[in-house]
């Protein structure tokens, strides 16, 4: 081999180690970066959290299959991307637990109507509806204690989800039975709901 193709040989390998080293560090700031956030997000909004784990795990592969330059590509905006989120995740918590205080207050006042509801029915309601809302009655009962637990124990995007979901067939559970699932029934008030 001549002299010359050794110098290209050797001066594309070292160009390859650069862009090797390069990678390296870029994923490992986006890394870092993403872990800095990673239990808040997971917390509040996982679904903001998603597309960053994703990046840096995209990255990963592409620096395994020896494509630096597009895994540092791929996190290259990965700390300014969480730089923005950081205010973002304090305002998904306020938001959160302004959620779970109005519905802490509201959950219970409205199964207590569905309660006493139950106790003398409509009329025009079906054995089969009837013994429906008594279920979801009773597995409201049981989940919404659980759903606060989870919520006081951090995990609050997570309740949040169940909260709304039991919420939903709550609601149904009320008009079904004559009263009134509006905003004003699941609003932090003190009236009982007509």
């Amino acid at each position: 081999m001549s002299p010359r193709v050794l110098v290209l040989a050797a001066l594309a390998l070292a160009g390859c180690g650069g862009a090797k080293k390069a990678a390296e560090r870029a994923i490992a700031s986006a890394d870092s970066a993403v872990s800095a956030i990673s239990a808040e997000a997971s917390r509040v909004a996982p679904e903001l959290l998603q597309p960053l784990t994703t990046a840096v795990s995209d990255a990963k592969a592409s620096l395994a299959s020896k494509d630096y330059e597009k895994a540092a590509a791929q996190v290259t905006d990965v700390p300014a991307r969480v730089a923005e989120l950081e205010p973002k995740l304090d305002q998904a918590a306020k938001d959160l637990a302004a959620d779970f205080a109005t519905l802490n207050e509201a959950m219970p006042r409205n199964l207590e109507a569905v309660k006493a509801k139950l106790a003398k029915p409509p009329r025009s309601l079906s054995r089969e509806r009837l013994t429906e809302i008594k279920g979801t009655y009773d597995s409201a009962m049981v989940a919404w204690p659980a759903i606060a637990q989870e919520f006081q124990s951090g995990a609050m995007a997570s309740a949040m989800g169940k909260a709304f979901a039991l919420k939903t067939r709550v609601s149904e559970a009320m008009v079904a039975l004559g009263l009134s699932a509006d905003g004003k029934a699941w609003g932090n008030l003190i009236t009982q709901p007509k």
